[in-house]
């Protein structure tokens, strides 16, 4: 902490104070007890910075989980809305994730949201991604439906084409915090391009140097980006030409 400096003639209890002939304080070294607190802080922040949150142990917890099935069908997709089904054991939702040696705060929908004001979340990749993009959807509403909340995806070319099953992804805003949150399906992040665009049913060309379009053209407008993908049933499916 720096020295008390231009205090006039005030003082504080447990601040040590050198007072000149002329009744102005002068600057003074620290207390042991404040010098003592900064130490401490600045360890906790360095413990905060170091903090690896790969690397914990999952708990039981009686207030999880944050949202059910039941409640969030908006935003869950069938098949993966396990409420729907006929499990009959979810004892798996009670557990958390306790990072050693770190302190990560409970999840909360409303400081969730404030903090993400004005910014954008971006989820590309496979079904892992859409997954964690639904679940996020379903903690920031607090596992209801929510009729404010802003379906965006035409915004981002995101609109289910003809004859598909469901659209190349999903964008929805929050209009009280500006926040909106979005998923693009592309199990490869790289470039697909059609062969032959005259052949509805022509192979594709994979650029393994290019990522999707999608990225390339939205990436300016994502503050956050979560990227995942798998290697599942690409060796059956892919040719290596002139390799």
């Amino acid at each position: 902490m720096l020295p008390e400096e231009n205090l006039g003639s005030e003082t504080k209890p447990g601040i040590e104070h050198n007072v000149s002939d002329t009744g102005a304080p002068s600057a003074s070294a620290p207390s042991v007890a404040e010098k003592e607190n900064d130490d401490s802080s600045i360890i906790a922040a360095e413990k905060e910075k170091a903090c690896n949150y790969a690397k914990g142990k999952w708990i039981e917890d009686s207030r999880w989980p944050l949202y059910s099935g039941f409640g969030c069908k908006q935003w869950l997709s069938e098949m993966w809305a396990c409420r729907l089904t006929q499990r009959t054991d979810f004892s798996y939702e009670t557990f958390r994730w306790v990072p050693h040696g770190c302190q990560m705060p409970n999840f909360d929908e409303s400081s969730f949201l404030r903090r993400m004001q004005d910014k954008t979340i971006a989820f590309i990749g496979d079904s892992l991604g859409r997954q964690q993009f639904q679940s996020l959807m379903c903690m920031a509403t607090g596992g209801v439906e929510r009729p404010d909340v802003l379906d965006v995806g035409r915004e981002y070319g995101l609109v289910k084409a003809r004859g598909a099953i469901r659209p190349d992804g999903w964008a929805y805003r929050f209009p009280s915090t500006n926040t909106t949150i979005l998923y693009y399906w592309s199990s490869s992040l790289c470039d697909l391009e059609p062969i032959n665009i005259t052949n509805p049913t022509t192979d594709w060309a994979m650029h393994l140097d290019r990522p999707p379009a999608f990225l390339r053209r939205y990436i300016h407008r994502f503050d956050a980006l979560v990227l995942n993908t798998d290697t599942i049933g690409t060796e059956e499916r892919l040719t290596l030409i002139g390799g």
